[in-house]
């Protein structure tokens, strides 16, 4: 079954209909936060990664695994910085 996901109408309030849903929890493995902002037609890079971000913790998606060269890179710059 395919869905089609129509750009966001920033006049109305149906930002987050049953179809965008669906299509949120179809990519959210898959695809990142801004990916997915720019294919449901989000306003704004921060703003689309942002309503995502939210949405998939208002519905209790499993949060995305950090890779371990981000972690890493990460803790060496925090260790650096005290």
């Amino acid at each position: 079954m395919t869905v089609k996901i129509t750009p966001l109408n920033v006049n109305t309030h149906e930002t987050w209909t049953p179809a965008r849903i669906a299509y949120l929890r179809r990519r959210w493995p898959h695809d990142s936060a801004t990916q997915i902002g720019k294919a449901l037609g989000l306003p704004g890079r921060d703003h689309g990664k942002n309503a995502v971000i939210g949405k998939v913790h208002r519905l209790g998606l499993a949060p995305k695994a950090r890779s371990p060269r981000r972690s890493i890179a990460h803790k060496q710059a925090r260790s650096r910085a005290v």
